[in-house]
């Protein structure tokens, strides 16, 4: 890939490497190690297409992002809203990430 004057190369995990080292580049955390440790456990915060931020505990996902939240809140206008048990399309997600509290 060219950027600028520079190539930048892109390295894949070789078929043995387990470990998370991408030659030279050490991954702490893959995404999905992350989701699994909030999972049940302490709310996500959603951000969702069209500008809508979700707050709720992450009960299950799969390979599609498609979410199940428990206690699920949205912050609007008019004050937080509770949605209660939710499922939300992965194909509306733009992020996600452990809630501070």
């Amino acid at each position: 890939m060219c950027v600028g004057d520079e190539y930048i190369k892109h390295s894949s995990m070789g078929p043995n490497d387990s470990t998370g080292e991408k030659r030279g580049i050490l991954m702490t955390k893959r995404p999905l190690e992350i989701l699994d440790q909030v999972l049940n456990r302490q709310p996500v915060i959603i951000s969702l297409k069209g500008g809508r931020e979700i707050r709720g505990v992450l009960q299950g996902y799969d390979v599609h992002m498609n979410l199940v939240l428990d206690k699920a809140e949205e912050e609007g206008e008019n004050g937080t809203v509770q949605l209660g048990t939710l499922i939300v399309r992965g194909d509306n997600v733009i992020y996600i990430s452990p809630s501070v509290e």
